[in-house]
């Protein structure tokens, strides 16, 4: 069964310097919400980035000058000897709850210019992949190149761009939206328990703020992404032989 195995909100901002001053209350604020979710908290040069994670990081939140980033992932638990699944209307609430933690801290104010959810799945071998070349069923399902060499490994990334209500993508106009889709070859544990080789898609869709907002409606992006992922996005992958059951 291909499932969800990673879901992730990101929220752009106004590029601030004040992150490095205000950590420690953006810290305690967030452990406040979420005491039994976040106990490790790991600071980071880059970015003045701190990470806050559970115990076995299946959720995790970073902030820096620039993001605020929860990002969770499907894990295998290995004394019950079956994956948790992720639970995405937790990391929306938890992503709506920090809203107001940012922006206090960081003094914002129409300072939010995007918001972007990454759907991600893990896709084991099936028939129309031949001994585990990703390769050539990417070439051959995805890819528009004439070539007769045997191809052996492959990853893809396209981007494409939605109007939205009031705006449009061509230039000069305001708001739009992104849809990021990567296809790359990796390794993931199956569902016994083995690691094997896998196909990765990627789904990043994005809305983009001309201005920039004051706060920003996590649901509503998420029902639009929802509702595109369900209805255009893996339609679309059905057609080239891979079927995702997606909730």
């Amino acid at each position: 069964m291909i499932h969800l195995s990673r879901f992730l909100i990101g929220i752009r901002h106004t590029r601030t310097f004040r992150m490095q001053n205000v950590s420690g209350r953006i810290i305690d604020d967030i452990v406040k919400l979420y005491p039994k979710d976040f106990k490790k908290v790991a600071p980071s040069s880059l970015n003045n980035e701190i990470a806050l994670g559970d115990t076995d990081n299946s959720i995790i939140a970073k902030v820096n000058i620039d993001d605020m980033i929860i990002d969770s992932k499907k894990m295998y638990d290995w004394e019950k000897k079956h994956y948790i699944e992720i639970d995405k209307l937790k990391i929306i609430r938890m992503t709506k709850e920090c809203i107001p933690v940012i922006t206090k801290n960081l003094c914002l104010d129409r300072d939010y210019s995007r918001i972007g959810m990454i759907f991600e799945f893990r896709i084991p071998e099936f028939a129309e992949i031949i001994s585990g070349n990703f390769g050539k069923f990417i070439y051959d399902k995805f890819i528009q190149f004439n070539q007769n060499n045997e191809s052996s490994e492959a990853s893809l990334r396209f981007v494409y761009k939605l109007a939205v209500p009031g705006g449009m993508s061509a230039k000069g106009l305001k708001d739009y939206r992104n849809v990021i889709v990567m296809l790359t070859q990796s390794k993931g544990i199956d569902e016994d328990g083995v690691e094997k080789s896998c196909l990765f898609v990627s789904i990043d869709i994005q809305r983009i703020f001309d201005p920039s907002q004051k706060t920003i409606d996590v649901e509503e992006h998420f029902q639009f992404a929802n509702d595109y992922l369900k209805t255009v996005i893996l339609p679309e992958f059905k057609n080239k032989g891979v079927v995702i059951n997606y909730d």
